[in-house]
């Protein structure tokens, strides 16, 4: 058994380290590729297609080791209800559906792989079938895990790194169908099942009752891998966690001191600059609140604020790194519609509402802070001050590395996220030296712990949303809505609602993924512009990190200022409020959000 258990690790050891060196490499030949192009006018042919293959082999190893480390998400308020006993067993069920989808992935994968060996890839003449043998070697690796876990033997090894043609359907079928997934969907998300192995699980549930070949959820999975643009996720989370490790959250703060700190409350206010700052170089919620809110909730602390007010900053302002860019999650709107928006728009959009954002935390911060008799900061000594502008500027110019390149047309979005990262190396390990090179390896580790979720729920809800397709649910729902009413007020605050509701009990990815190709039909058939719709999105889910029982966002800063769960959602509030009011002006007033992408696109 212990020779057996060696052996597994070594397997095990040698697929993390084959893909932490595939998200190297495919930020080296992204970069190289850039480098070549601009100064020698040379392109590498085969550069898409080996970068494409390394993400397709990077995501669905991602699939394996989240499932070995528990990082696929799912929904526990509900189960929590029950006995320990209960959820025991609702374990065991757990693992032995998750051991029956690594068998799926084992037949279906090495099917795919025997079909595709006749056919090579365009550009290095490889068999095709490359593509898919890494699908029977995730299934192995899944199977191998749950079992392992279904017989109580732990599996995670990183406890420090947290911080086909079918049948046509008659309109009975269809009905059947849809009842089938959605309560199928519904069940599982509600027993805790993973999301992602929910999408995927109800999936395959209801190509069993339709009786379609159930490869076309792999097949599926594998398409929704097979895109470039999905690149930027990986590029960016990385750039945002090698400059989140070093000092860059104390130098945003500094900055953000400089400009705003003197008034009254000015802490506060800093608080909700430096989210923004740093917000434009992570662009995630929850990397804001962890480096942002270790500095500023101490230091507000310290100054003699109340602890519940400086965690209800941090949380609030927070949610700015989703919407300003370069927020990842702009990038999975971009995706789950299809691909055909373009990133640098959404981008474009995110700018005014962030400011906007920003503004209307600041005037709520400061108005609490008069009524809490807050005092003055104190004002930065002059000699200080070309050193924190020096380290500011510094800071920020990843990010104008990122949006200067993509509005110029210098490099495309994914592009940008590979020099991004080469930038955010240089300066975090040799100009700063911040941190020592030996943590690197860390650093992809985390990196990589972050994106096996993401591009998994990508892979699954792939396969839900051709389900979706197949059964016209989209359609539906744009008639359904329509029959409602007609009036675009309404139906746009019926849908701020429903987003606004689903956000409680859903985390941020998985709600853009499932709900962004059932409602972009609708808004768009009342006149909606689709790159309008992703900023209400990413507002609309944004401010569902702040709500329990899934508020990862919430979670975090509480934990950060040792308080509970109630005290700061009943902080936060006043802030949840304001933010509201800035979704409603946002929705109904497109030109604050469009002005910046048409003003380019002319």
């Amino acid at each position: 058994m212990k020779r057996l258990a060696r052996v597994l690790l070594a397997i095990d050891s040698a697929l993390e380290a084959f893909s932490l060196l595939a998200l190297l490499s495919m930020i080296i030949i992204v970069t190289v590729q850039v480098i070549t192009r601009k100064l020698f006018n040379f392109v590498f042919f085969w550069s898409e297609e080996i970068t494409l293959l390394l993400l397709i082999w990077f995501s669905f190893m991602g699939i394996a080791i989240g499932f070995r480390e528990k990082l696929h998400m799912g929904m526990d308020s509900f189960t929590n209800l029950f006995p320990s006993p209960f959820n025991r067993v609702l374990d065991k069920v757990i693992y032995a559906s998750i051991f029956l989808f690594g068998l799926y992935l084992i037949y279906y994968g090495w099917d795919f792989t025997k079909m595709m060996n006749e056919s090579e890839l365009a550009a290095t003449g490889l068999p095709n079938s490359i593509t898919y043998v890494i699908m029977p070697v995730t299934g192995l690796m899944t199977s191998v895990y749950s079992l392992l876990q279904f017989l109580g033997i732990e599996t995670k090894r990183h406890q420090g790194l947290d911080e086909g043609e079918g049948e046509g359907s008659t309109n009975m079928d269809t009905t059947t169908a849809i009842i089938i997934l959605c309560v199928s969907f519904v069940l599982l998300v509600l027993l805790r099942f993973p999301i992602s192995l929910t999408l995927a699980g109800s999936s395959i549930i209801t190509l069993l009752y339709l009786k379609i070949p159930l490869a076309a959820i792999g097949q599926t999975m594998v398409q929704g891998m097979n895109s470039f643009t999905l690149l930027t996720i990986p590029f960016f989370i990385l750039a945002g966690q090698i400059m989140g490790q070093g000092k860059m959250a104390l130098r945003m703060v500094n900055l953000a001191q400089l400009l705003v700190g003197s008034v009254r409350g000015g802490l506060a206010m800093v608080n909700s600059v430096a989210c923004m700052f740093f917000g434009n170089i992570s662009g995630s919620a929850v990397a804001d609140v962890s480096s942002i809110g270790s500095v500023m909730i101490p230091m507000m602390k310290k100054k003699g604020y109340d602890t519940d007010y400086a965690v209800g900053v941090t949380v609030s302002s927070s949610i700015q790194g989703v919407v300003v860019p370069p927020s990842h999650n702009l990038v999975l709107y971009s995706l789950a519609a299809g691909g055909g928006i373009s990133i640098s728009s959404l981008f474009l959009a995110g700018i005014v509402p962030g400011i906007l954002l920003c503004v209307t935390l600041m005037i709520t911060s400061y108005v609490i802070a008069v009524k809490r008799g807050y005092q003055k900061g104190e004002p930065v000594l002059r000699k200080e001050i070309p050193g924190i502008i020096r380290d500011g500027v510094l800071s920020m110019m990843a990010a104008v590395i990122i949006l200067g390149g993509i509005f110029t047309g210098w490099f495309t979005a994914t592009e940008s996220g590979a020099i991004a990262c080469l930038y955010a190396f240089i300066l975090t390990f040799f100009v700063y030296r911040d941190i020592p090179l030996s943590r690197i390896w860390l650093i992809l580790q985390r990196t990589f712990r972050t994106v096996a979720m993401v591009l998994f729920l990508i892979a699954a809800s792939a396969s839900f949303g051709w389900v979706l397709a197949y059964l016209q649910v989209p359609g539906m729902m744009t008639d359904w809505m329509l029959g409602i009413s007609d009036n675009p007020i309404i139906i746009l605050l019926i849908i701020n609602v429903l987003l606004l509701l689903l956000g409680a009990p859903m985390d941020m990815a998985p709600l853009i993924l499932i709900m962004t190709p059932i409602l972009l039909p609708v808004v768009t058939s009342l006149g909606m512009d689709p790159v309008h719709f992703g900023i209400i999105m990413m507002l609309n889910t944004g401010i569902g990190l702040l709500t329990p029982p899934v508020g990862t966002v919430i979670f975090v800063g509480c934990s950060l200022g040792n308080i509970t769960i109630d005290q700061g959602t009943k902080a936060m509030m006043p802030f949840f409020y304001a933010m509201c009011v800035i979704l409603m002006v946002l929705t109904y007033v497109p030109g604050l959000v469009m002005w910046l992408p048409n003003l380019f696109a002319k």
